[in-house]
């Protein structure tokens, strides 16, 4: 569940409307200048809780359990699948875009075609399953839950490769697979990073900057050589993957972040990585990894950006407003 105090794991159905104006563009050291415009306004029967872009579509899940495809030129929704019994938590499309895999509050990871046919369900959480991961090569899967646990799935046998239960000591909020599908990540509100290798199933590391400070994302470099965490302290920080001793390289701030689990990705643009992370003053903030100062802040809408995704010359972002109970999708396209 995305739009609750870090605790909160379960979801609700709420009725959407949204408020949008066109995004501002703050200048900052090292800004890039790139021209931003929202090209969607749309209200919905419940609120997002993950978005996932593709070459032509935008999908979404909701917390009343249904996914949605919205179709980038014609600008209107194509499709619903009523999905799960309860919200949806994450979405992700497999690297061909062949197969969507959704995670839900019932517990449940499914597998849909692009038809939205129900392929299969696969079964081994014990309460709200919260991410997925898909590797590199497109042969795992990576599930992690409220339940403190993570599943290592075969994609092609649909089979658990293992069950790593309870390694955490509170819920999943964050998995990755590194960039040669060697390893994989999980991160945790208990505020810990564990390292595990992919054929021994082994933990090789484990990074924390504080057990009382909860990590909401996570994400490996694009050559795997560093990690990104976003802190539920207002900062990023950048840490060496294969450094012992877990030192902090780096640290990101700018944007505002102590209260709800908002979205962290990379972009890779122009031989450049960017950091992008959603932020409770209703923007998102982007970073060079190069520069410790924001590079970005755009404003999006009142509230907080709890789902974003980036593919191509689209960010999609999605947020709400508590106390006005708004909620708000926006798609921005940029010309990197």
């Amino acid at each position: 569940m995305w739009g609750r105090i870090r605790r909160d794991c379960g979801s609700s159905a709420v009725w959407l409307r949204v408020g949008v104006r066109l995004p501002r563009l703050q200048s900052f050291p090292y800004s890039y200048h790139y021209m931003i415009e929202s090209k969607t306004t749309i209200a919905l029967p419940g609120r997002v809780t993950s978005v996932r872009l593709q070459a032509t579509s935008l999908t979404a899940g909701f917390t009343d359990g249904s996914i949605r495809t919205y179709d980038l030129h014609s600008q209107t929704w194509t499709s619903t699948i009523e999905a799960h019994e309860e919200g949806v938590n994450d979405l992700l499309w497999d690297h061909f875009g062949e197969y969507l895999f959704s995670a839900g509050d019932d517990g449940t990871i499914k597998i849909w075609d692009r038809e939205g046919k129900l392929m299969h369900n696969l079964l081994a959480h014990t309460n709200f399953v919260q991410k997925l991961a898909i590797d590199p090569l497109n042969l795992l899967l990576l599930s992690g839950g409220a339940d403190n646990s993570a599943v290592l799935w075969d994609i092609r046998g649909l089979i658990d490769v293992e069950i790593f239960k309870n390694i955490h000591s509170e819920a999943i909020t964050s998995l990755d697979f590194s960039h040669d599908s060697t390893v994989f990540l999980t991160a945790s509100f208990d505020g810990k990073v564990h390292l595990w290798d992919v054929v021994s199933l082994n933990s090789i590391n484990t990074i924390s900057y504080s057990h009382v400070v909860p990590i909401v994302g996570a994400r490996f470099s694009q050559n795997s050589k560093y990690i990104y965490t976003s802190c539920l302290n207002h900062h990023i920080y950048m840490w060496d993957t294969f450094d012992l001793k877990a030192k902090v390289l780096r640290r990101f701030s700018g944007h505002c972040n102590e209260r709800y689990r908002t979205p962290l990705a990379t972009i890779h643009q122009n031989q450049s990585e960017l950091l992008l992370c959603g932020s409770e003053d209703g923007s998102i903030r982007l970073w060079d990894v190069n520069a410790e100062k924001a590079s970005w802040k755009v404003e999006l809408a009142p509230g907080i950006a709890v789902a974003a995704d980036a593919k191509g010359d689209y960010i999609a972002v999605a947020g709400f407003a508590p106390q006005e109970e708004a909620w708000w999708l926006q798609l921005l396209k940029v010309n990197w």
